[in-house]
C-alpha cells in the first residue's frame, strides 16, 4: 500500500480522524477484534478470512 497514494476530502479534513491503516492476521480472532461496520462486512471478513489466508 502506497500511502503517498491516498487522497481526498475526508483525508485532509482533521475534523474527520485519523486515517491510519491497520495490519492485522487473516484469522479469525484477528479478525473479529477488528469491530468491523456494517455487521454485513464483519461477517464477510469473518467468513472468508481463513480462506484468503490459506491462497
Amino acid at each position: 500500500m502506497d500511502l503517498d497514494r491516498r487522497h481526498g476530502p475526508g483525508l485532509l479534513d482533521p475534523d474527520t480522524g485519523i486515517y491510519e491503516p491497520v495490519r492485522v492476521a487473516l484469522d479469525a480472532p484477528a479478525t473479529t477484534g477488528l469491530h468491523l461496520q456494517p455487521e454485513e462486512l464483519a461477517v464477510y471478513v469473518r467468513d472468508r478470512a481463513e480462506a484468503w489466508c490459506a491462497r
